[in-house]
C-alpha cells in the first residue's frame, strides 16, 4: 500500500494543483496525507478537491517559531516537525507492516511515468540480519560529495523512512554545499562510516577536491552504501522542481569521463557531477 506524505509550504500552487490531481487518480496511492502550517494558504479550487476526496487528509499545525541559530539551520527542525507529525499519524491509523511511503513536498510536481517507475521496483533488501530491509528511491544522487542528493522527494518502507530524520549534528559537517540533503540520510552515513566522529572535514567543491586514502576509501563505502541501499532514476521530464526544468538538468554536470581523477581535476563546476540513475553512478572509477 502506497501513501503520500505532503509536508511543507504552498510555494507553487500550480504544481501543487497538477500534483493533487495527478495524486487522486493514480490506483496505486492509497492515501495522500498534507501536513502544513495554520498560516498556509491554500487555493479553493484546491481545498475542494481535498475536502471532497476520501484518499486527502490534511493536518494544519499551529505555526511555531524556533530561536534564531548560530549555524541557520532552523529549516532543518522546521521540516522535522512536519515529518514527525505524519509518521506518527501514519503509525497510529495505518498497518505498517506493508506500508510504503512517499515524501513529497506541494511545490514537487511528479508526474505518472515516475510514478509508475517508483512504485514498481522491488525495494526488499535480501539480507535478512540487516537492520534495513528495503532500499530508497531517490531522484539524483552525487558522484563525489556523499548523500548529496535530492532530498525534497524519497520513498520507501515504512520501517526505513522513521530513520529519514533531520539531525542537527549534520550542521557541524564542512562540507559546502549539500548539507541540507545530507541530514535526511545521515544514518546511513554513520553506518557505513563516511563522515566519522561524525564530523570530517569534507571541502567544499568550489575548492580543489584533493582525492587522498581517506577519501578515496569515503567515496568507495559511499558507492557500496547506494548500491545497497538506494533506487536511483528519474525518468524523463519525470519531476518538475525548483530549477530542474530551467536549464538542462540531466547535462549540466557533464564530466568529461567516467574517472574519478578526470572528474575531480575539472573546475568546481563539473565537480558537482550529478547522476540521475544507477547505471551512471556505477560507471564511475574510483582508482
Amino acid at each position: 500500500m502506497n501513501i503520500v506524505l505532503i509536508i511543507g509550504q504552498n510555494k507553487s500552487p500550480n504544481r501543487f494543483e497538477k500534483s493533487v490531481n495527478i495524486f487522486k487518480n493514480n490506483s496505486d496511492i492509497y492515501k495522500i496525507i498534507i501536513v502544513t502550517w495554520e498560516s498556509t494558504e491554500i487555493d479553493d479550487n484546491i481545498m475542494d478537491i481535498i475536502n471532497n476526496n476520501s484518499k486527502f487528509c490534511i493536518n494544519r499545525v499551529i505555526d511555531i517559531e524556533l530561536p534564531p541559530s548560530e549555524h541557520g539551520y532552523n529549516s532543518c527542525m522546521y521540516q522535522k516537525h512536519l515529518y514527525d507529525i505524519g509518521l506518527e499519524y501514519i503509525k497510529q491509523d495505518f498497518d505498517t507492516k506493508n506500508l510504503f511511503i512517499l515524501k513529497t513536498r506541494m511545490d514537487v510536481l511528479i508526474n505518472t511515468n515516475q510514478l509508475e517507475f517508483i512504485f514498481n521496483q522491488n525495494y526488499k533488501i535480501p539480507d535478512n540480519d540487516s537492520e534495513i530491509q528495503y532500499k530508497i528511491w531517490i531522484a539524483w544522487t552525487h558522484v563525489t560529495k556523499p548523500f548529496y542528493v535530492e532530498d525534497a522527494c524519497f520513498y520507501s518502507h515504512f520501517s526505513v523512512m522513521g530513520k529519514l530524520i533531520t539531525d542537527r549534528r549534520v550542521r557541524l559537517v564542512e562540507i559546502g554545499q549539500g548539507r541540507s540533503h545530507i541530514r535526511w540520510f545521515f544514518y546511513f552515513a554513520k553506518l557505513f562510516n563516511i563522515y566519522k566522529e561524525p564530523y570530517i572535514c569534507y571541502e567544499n567543491l568550489q575548492e580543489k577536491f584533493h582525492l587522498d586514502n581517506t577519501k578515496k576509501q569515503l567515496l568507495i563505502n559511499y558507492k557500496k552504501c547506494i548500491n545497497k541501499h538506494f533506487i536511483v532514476k528519474t525518468v524523463e521530464n519525470g519531476i518538475v522542481f525548483q530549477h530542474w526544468n530551467d536549464f538542462n538538468f540531466f547535462n549540466y554536470y557533464k564530466p568529461p569521463s567516467n574517472n574519478i581523477n578526470d572528474i575531480i581535476n575539472q573546475y568546481y563546476a563539473c565537480n558537482l557531477k550529478i547522476v540521475h540513475n544507477m547505471e551512471d553512478f556505477n560507471s564511475i572509477i574510483i582508482k
